[in-house]
């Protein structure tokens, strides 16, 4: 398992805030002498340590797939797969995915089939509460566009 670089700098700041949170508390509990407190503090400072850093994880995976073969693109929950209107690129009719990963799942995504990526695009997000199906219309619509053997089937 390696940590994702770009929460290198989020879990560094987090860190040191749980730090020094941990000091504070060795201070409280010298002064007011309750175990109970300072150890309820400790376990839920080192919960939130933990949670920092697994959501930044991206563990070892060997995937074995031929060139027709889909895979899953993201670790969540598929809230939707539907028809809809693409207007960006195709424009037509597509199959939409929409994906909702939880802050427990691992935040990577992978390419879902084999070929070379020709298109994408990546927008801001709207934040909202994205476990909702009508929230994958906004919430950082990525679009790519694959070009290779698995993608050029036409429906």
């Amino acid at each position: 398992m390696t940590l994702h670089r770009e929460g290198y700098l989020i879990m560094a700041v987090g860190l040191t805030l749980l730090t020094g949170i941990q000091i504070l508390n060795y201070y409280l509990f010298t002064f007011t002498g309750w175990l109970w407190l300072f150890l309820l503090l400790t376990l839920g400072a080192l919960v939130m340590a933990y949670l920092i850093i697994q959501f930044f994880r991206i563990p070892k995976r060997t995937c074995t797939f031929t060139d027709n073969d889909i895979m899953c693109p993201a670790d969540g929950k598929v809230v939707v797969i539907e028809e809809v209107e693409e207007t960006e690129y195709f424009k037509d009719k597509r199959i939409q995915i929409s994906i909702f990963m939880s802050p427990m799942n691992v935040h990577a995504n992978y390419n879902p089939i084999s070929g070379a990526v020709s298109y994408v695009t990546n927008e801001c997000a709207c934040q909202l509460q994205s476990h909702f199906w009508c929230c994958s219309l906004c919430e950082v619509p990525s679009r790519l566009i694959f070009s290779g053997m698995a993608s050029q089937k036409q429906h």
